[in-house]
């Protein structure tokens, strides 16, 4: 689904440009086909015990520990094998660079995470990358578009490199390169650095916004200790990781008051960051405003009728932008579709969100109309009319979910009740042509995605607008509640409707929720009966009317879908 933590990072660094740093960790490198250094140390330590005539064993590095009475060190175990600096270089090349066929297979090559950093120092986004790893793929990646690093892999480069404000790109290779030897330094546990480089590391994590990539946290006790003591950051920190994020990576996100993002993987991470950051390039006319400074001039000026113009001016700037931006969105994946949407869209989905849940009812107009206005968009629409339907479904979901968590029925009423001019200028249901099992296709979600969720479209736009409502709903079970109940009563009014439906039934998440939370909810109101918010604001006519639905849709599902 869409990382809404990526697009957060595609922001910062496109609006500090510059003034992001890199940690790239060995995950980058070992997507190339190229070992940790860790892994190059033990698979010489095991040529050592063989020439000994000695088995490794329990584990290469405590076999060196044992036979030797000292922990493995890089530069000691070179010594063991080599003389010379060229038998050095020539035990280390294999590990390194890639023979013919690994070259025409692509592997120990810069891959498409270089690639797409190096596109990023090009173009002045990143200007410091700190990499644990010794292979030289991101320098090659960066001189074949034509940028030559300033490089340091060992501390006596310090003292002669060009200072970063003035380098187009400094690489820190702390564990040192492996045409130079000098420098490396592979064991599990690093405790200290150079005093020369413990202090451009301590500059950089003070002054620069920090992203990483293949970095655990976990062995680099040293570059762990210049992290937390580092503690007068300017700007943001983002910490990725695969899966569950490993303790020391949680510890120092927290230390750093930084955000932890999960990836699929460093190439997938780096191609987004990339082509978020593109995007935002191209759109050179991006709205002045940020979303905190919408928020706030929202909160000023809709807690009084006064303010009414001024509103309605910052919404319409705000719609517009929004609107001229959507139609500037090409044909392509779906992910990436809906991904730009995603960045089109952030202030309009922070102004709604936030208008409809303060709103009162001589402000709902507004509302309705840029709703009706985003959707009048995919009338000159690159895109198919069903995909093109997707900036106003998501408005909709954003404004009828704020009205529930703020019990603004008399708004969500209006909202269900909204008809927009449609196909030979006929007025139709908002709720019936954005209906979500039509505009996002579930096969189509879920190829491109990568999952096999049942209601594919129910999980992508809960995770698009989660972010919206971290303010108005904190936790997110109560996020889930509210979502879930928005989407049983718009199946309930599309039923309503047109009862005879079996062709793209928007039926959502409640389905499976095993606590069935959102049919309680239906199953209380009617335990009210006339004073029920369901029927004073409108919304459904009458207590026995509502009732006989809730059944009547209730048997239609049965059978259809099996929430266990």
């Amino acid at each position: 689904m869409i990382n809404n933590q990526i697009t957060t990072a595609s922001y910062s660094v496109f609006t500090n440009k510059g003034a992001f740093a890199l940690l790239l960790g060995s995950g980058i490198s070992s997507a190339a086909g190229i070992p940790t250094g860790w892994a190059i140390a033990l698979k010489l330590i095991e040529q050592i015990a063989r020439n000994n005539n000695e088995s490794p064993l329990p584990t290469a590095d405590q076999w060196y520990r044992n036979y030797f009475g000292a922990e493995p060190d890089y530069s000691d175990i070179l010594a063991k094998l080599t003389i010379s600096p060229e038998e050095r270089l020539n035990l280390l090349r294999p590990f390194i660079e890639p023979t013919r066929g690994e070259f025409e297979n692509g592997e120990k090559r810069p891959t498409k995470a270089h690639r797409q950093i190096a596109q990023l120092v090009a173009q002045g986004y990143i200007r410091v990358i700190i990499t644990t790893n010794f292979d030289r793929l991101i320098e090659t990646a960066l001189i074949d578009l034509g940028v030559a690093p300033s490089v340091i892999s060992n501390p006596n480069q310090i003292d002669n490199v060009i200072p970063l404000i003035h380098s187009k790109v400094t690489i820190f290779k702390i564990n040192g390169d492996y045409l130079d030897t000098k420098f490396l330094n592979v064991k599990e546990e690093l405790t200290a650095y150079d005093p020369r480089l413990a202090e451009q590391l301590r500059f950089i994590f003070e002054n620069f916004g920090l992203v990483t990539c293949g970095w655990s946290a976990t062995w680099d006790l040293a570059l762990l200790d210049i992290l937390k003591s580092a503690n007068k950051f300017r700007y943001s920190n983002y910490f990725t990781h695969l899966y569950t994020a490993d303790p020391g990576l949680q510890d120092i996100a927290g230390t750093r008051q930084g955000q932890l993002i999960q990836i699929r993987d460093a190439d997938s991470f780096f191609s987004d960051l990339y082509e978020n950051v593109e995007a935002l390039e191209r759109n050179d006319t991006m709205h002045p405003a940020t979303p905190a400074i919408v928020l706030s001039k929202i909160k000023k000026f809709i807690v009084k009728e006064e303010h009414l113009i001024s509103l309605s001016d910052l919404l319409h700037d705000i719609t517009e932008d929004c609107y001229s931006r959507i139609h500037r969105i090409k044909p392509g994946k779906i992910n990436d579709v809906v991904a730009q949407y995603q960045l089109d869209m952030d202030l309009i989905l922070t102004a709604m969100t936030n208008s409809a849940f303060w709103s009162k009812a001589y402000q709902y107009p507004i509302i309705l109309n840029i709703i009706r206005r985003i959707f009048a968009g995919n009338a000159s629409s690159q895109l198919s009319a069903e995909t093109s339907r997707v900036p106003a479904l998501l408005l909709r979901y954003a404004c009828g979910i704020s009205c529930l968590a703020s019990n603004n029925f008399n708004l969500l009423k209006e909202l269900c009740n909204l008809r927009v001019k449609y196909h030979q200028n006929n007025f139709y249901s908002l709720t019936d042509v954005t209906n979500q099992w039509w505009v996002l296709n579930s096969e189509s979600l879920k190829k491109a995605y990568g999952n096999n969720y049942k209601m594919p479209q129910s999980m992508l736009i809960s995770e698009i607008l989660r972010p919206y409502f971290q303010n108005l709903i904190p936790g997110d079970e109560d996020y889930k509640y509210q979502f879930q109940i928005y989407e049983l009563l718009i199946s309930l009014k599309h039923h309503q409707n047109d009862s005879n439906s079996t062709i793209g039934f928007p039926q959502g998440s409640y389905s499976y929720d095993r606590e069935e939370s959102a049919y309680k909810y239906v199953s209380d109101q009617l335990l009210l009966g006339d004073e029920s918010q369901l029927i004073m604001s409108g919304l459904f006519s009458s207590i026995s009317d509502l009732n006989n639905l809730f059944g009547s849709y209730k048997e239609k599902i049965s059978g259809r879908y099996d929430p266990n």
